[in-house]
């Protein structure tokens, strides 16, 4: 942290403002840069002051945030939700993007990604159809199913159970996916 913060006091720069917070154990945790004192948000704030573009700083920002939380960032209030979709504009190709942008959204929100309006369930589909070995995606998938539904992916169908099974397939120590599919089965029954 010393040598970061003696980098941000001589020429500041966003990847040493994003390696500064990542070095820090907590959200809470506070260091002093420049006579300020600054916490891991501030550091992801300032990283994209610098770089506006630096999806790292996005998603450490994002993942830290409650769903209605607003931060002020380059002038303007942005929700978790507002930092995924940063994420997936910027990659459209990042699958745990989509993911962090599912988690922010109720079943019935609709939110414009790329110039394209998705819902919380499409997320998910994006999710797997740029990382099919996402557990944290087949369980959001799965999430958005009643327990007799089915949903296509990739000319499949899939249930709420077959998307926790598949989950597990890939993350065999997800525990949501192991409460999910418990859960799931019993509704199933």
């Amino acid at each position: 942290q010393d040598c970061f913060i003696q980098v941000l006091e001589l020429a500041p720069d966003s990847e040493t403002w994003f390696n500064l917070g990542v070095t820090m154990m907590s959200a809470t945790e506070r260091v002093t840069v420049n006579g300020r004192e600054v916490t891991q948000r501030d550091c992801y704030i300032e990283s994209l002051r610098y770089d506006a573009a630096n999806a790292h700083a996005y998603i450490n920002l994002g993942v830290g945030m409650t769903a209605n939380e607003v931060v002020m960032v380059n002038g303007k209030a942005l929700k978790k939700r507002d930092c995924f979709i940063a994420i997936v504009s910027r990659d459209p190709k990042y699958s745990g993007g989509y993911c962090g942008l599912g988690t922010c959204m109720a079943p019935t929100d609709r939110v414009t990604v790329c110039g394209t309006l998705v819902t919380q369930r499409q997320c998910y589909v994006m999710a797997l159809v740029h990382d099919p070995r996402s557990a944290d995606a087949w369980c959001g998938f799965g999430a958005t199913m009643t327990a007799l539904e089915r949903r296509s992916m990739n000319g499949k169908l899939f249930g709420q159970v077959d998307c926790f099974i598949e989950a597990l397939k890939y993350d065999p120590k997800h525990a949501y996916a192991w409460y999910a599919l418990a859960t799931s089965m019993r509704a199933a029954e």
